[in-house]
């Protein structure tokens, strides 16, 4: 993205201020495993992200999400994920497929409910 882009289009990627604060006043803490970088200023009052790629915050990892929310002091480290449902990160379903294709994984989905005697 050159660098006119940025100075209007902020939805994509950082701007030039943005770019220009973190430069002056930002300090490297970490990355994750998506490539966001993380930062906070030299008197630890502020914290922020840069994303990889676009701005979409469901990206970010649960232990950087309380990190950067001043839930936990805490710096996330590197960790080997275990195959745990809640390591995943959040990927948005493609408009074009079928939400809800229940029949290839043999759940029926018929519903009958619930009446008080």
């Amino acid at each position: 993205m050159n660098i006119f882009s940025s100075l209007f289009i902020w939805w994509n990627r950082q701007t030039i201020s943005t770019r220009i604060y973190t430069y002056f006043r930002g300090k490297v803490i970490g990355v994750d495993d998506l490539g966001n970088t993380y930062y906070t200023s030299f008197d630890n009052k502020r914290r922020w992200v840069i994303y990889e790629k676009e701005n979409y915050a469901s990206e970010l990892s649960i232990e950087w999400h309380g990190w950067l929310h001043w839930t936990t002091n805490s710096i996330p480290i590197k960790i080997s994920k275990t195959k745990n449902i809640m390591n995943k990160v959040f990927v948005p379903m493609d408009q074009n497929s079928s939400k809800n294709d229940y029949k290839k994984l043999g759940i029926d989905r018929t519903y009958e409910p619930w009446v008080p005697k």
